[in-house]
C-alpha cells in the first residue's frame, strides 16, 4: 500500500496535496476548454454536446481533487464522497458520446441513431445505479464506463465519421482518446516517479494533455461543421 502524503497549510491538513493539485489542473484545463469552445457558438446538437464534455469533466476532476483526495479524511464516510467527482466525469463522457452519436445522423438511418441515443441514456443510468451503494462503489466502475464510452462508442463513431466526411478535427479527438489509453495503462500498472508524484499524479498530468488534444479536435469539428441556422436542443 502506497504511503499517504500530507501537508499542513495554515493549520489545515491537506492529504495527497500533489494529487489534489494535478486533479485541479486537469479540471481547469477542461473548464477553460469549455469556455473557449462556447465562444465559437456551437450551433448544432453534435457540437453543443461535444463542448459540454469539457465542462462536466472539469467539474468532476476538481471535485475529485478536493472531495476524493485533499479533504476526504474530514468527510462523513457513511457516504462515498468520491462519487461526486466520478459522476461529473461520467456525465462528461455521456455528453461526448451523445455528441458523437448525433454526428452519426448524417451517415446512419434515424432509427439506428435514436436507438444509440437511448442506449446512451441507459448506460449513464446504469453507472449511477452501480455507484449509488457506498459498499459496492469502486473506481472500477469509472474505468469501465470510460473504456466503453470513450474507447468504444466515441472512438468508433468518430473514426467512422472521419472516413465519411474527412473532418480533420475528428482525428485529434481520436488521438486524444488513444493518448488516454496510454494514460490508463500507466495508471493500472501504478507507474509513478516518487511518493510525492505517484501514479495518480502522472495520470492526471497525462489526462490534462489528453483533454487539450481533444479540445483541439472538438474546436476543429465545430469550425468545420457549424451550420448557419441553429437546431433545437435535445
Amino acid at each position: 500500500m502506497e504511503e499517504m502524503t500530507r501537508i499542513y497549510l495554515g493549520g489545515v491538513l491537506i492529504e495527497e496535496p500533489v494529487t489534489c493539485l494535478t486533479d485541479v489542473m486537469a479540471g481547469l484545463t477542461g473548464l477553460i476548454s469549455f469556455v473557449v469552445l462556447s465562444r465559437l457558438s456551437p450551433n448544432t446538437r453534435e457540437n453543443r454536446w461535444l463542448s459540454a464534455y469539457f465542462f462536466f469533466l472539469g467539474v468532476g476532476l476538481i471535485c475529485a481533487g478536493f472531495f476524493g483526495h485533499a479533504f476526504f479524511y474530514a468527510l462523513d464516510h457513511n457516504w462515498n464522497w468520491k462519487t461526486i467527482g466520478w459522476s461529473g466525469s461520467a456525465i462528461g463522457i455521456f455528453c461526448m458520446e451523445r455528441g458523437s452519436i448525433y454526428g452519426l445522423r448524417k451517415h446512419l438511418p434515424k432509427a439506428w441513431v435514436d436507438f444509440l441515443l437511448a442506449l446512451n441514456i441507459l448506460k449513464l443510468a446504469l453507472f449511477f445505479f452501480m455507484v449509488r451503494n457506498p459498499d459496492a462503489s469502486t473506481f472500477d466502475y469509472v474505468k469501465i464506463n470510460s473504456a466503453l464510452g470513450l474507447g468504444v462508442i466515441v472512438l468508433i463513431s468518430q473514426s467512422f465519421m472521419y472516413l465519411r466526411d474527412r473532418v480533420n478535427g475528428r482525428r485529434r479527438v481520436i488521438g486524444g482518446i488513444l493518448f488516454g489509453v496510454l494514460t490508463a495503462l500507466l495508471y493500472n500498472n501504478k507507474i509513478g516517479l516518487h511518493k510525492w508524484f505517484n501514479y495518480h499524479d502522472v495520470s492526471h498530468i497525462m489526462t490534462m494533455i489528453s483533454i487539450f488534444i481533444m479540445f483541439l479536435g472538438v474546436r476543429g469539428i465545430i469550425k468545420e461543421t457549424n451550420q448557419s441556422s441553429p437546431q433545437p436542443s435535445t
